[in-house]
Order: C-alpha cells, then structure tokens, then sequence
C-alpha cells in the first residue's frame, strides 16, 4: 500500500513507495544516528535474531566451567554453580570429554 504523497516528500522516498519503505527508511535513519534499539531491530530484521551463545573450557584447576552468554540480561538471572558428580584428579581426561 502506497504511503502519503506528504510523507513521501517529507521523507523523500520515490514515487510509488509504501507504507513499509517508509518504516524502514526511518528505523534505519534512527540507527544511524545511535539509536540503538533501532540498530538492533534492523539487524535482527535482517539478519534474524541472536542465538543463545554457550562455551565450554577448564578453570586453571582443571574444572570444566559451561557459561551460558544471552544477547541481553535476563531480569532476576543468577549464577548456579553445580558441583560435579565426582571429583578427578587434575589433567585427568573425562570419560567423555571431547575437548
């Protein structure tokens, strides 16, 4: 559906521009100028949204350590530490480590 002609010439958008190229102008001006939200929303419309990111690694003693990483701060979120099931001794390969 075509945008307003007053809007279009506001915005200087091209004959025939709809409703959509209008938004898109705008939010991607918006996140030229630092909004961030903006720049977010635009990414995330194009690229797809940010996937849940989890890494694997050993602390200097050799405990296995799994951080979990979200694209944005979870309200209320805090640490679990888990022990684990049995302690090895340090430098000792897991049954099914991988690493």
């Amino acid at each position: 559906m075509e945008c307003d002609e007053d809007v279009r010439r506001v915005m200087k958008l091209a004959k025939g521009s709809t409703w959509s190229d209008a938004i898109a102008c705008s939010l991607a001006r918006r996140a030229v100028r630092g909004d961030v939200a903006a720049a977010k929303e635009l990414r995330e419309s194009v690229e797809g949204r940010s996937v849940q990111r989890v890494e694997l690694s050993r602390t200097e003693d050799g405990t296995p350590e799994f951080v979990v990483v979200y694209a944005t701060q979870i309200p209320g979120a805090r640490t679990i530490d888990v022990q684990p099931e049995k302690e090895l001794p340090p430098g000792a390969p897991a049954d099914d480590e991988t690493l």
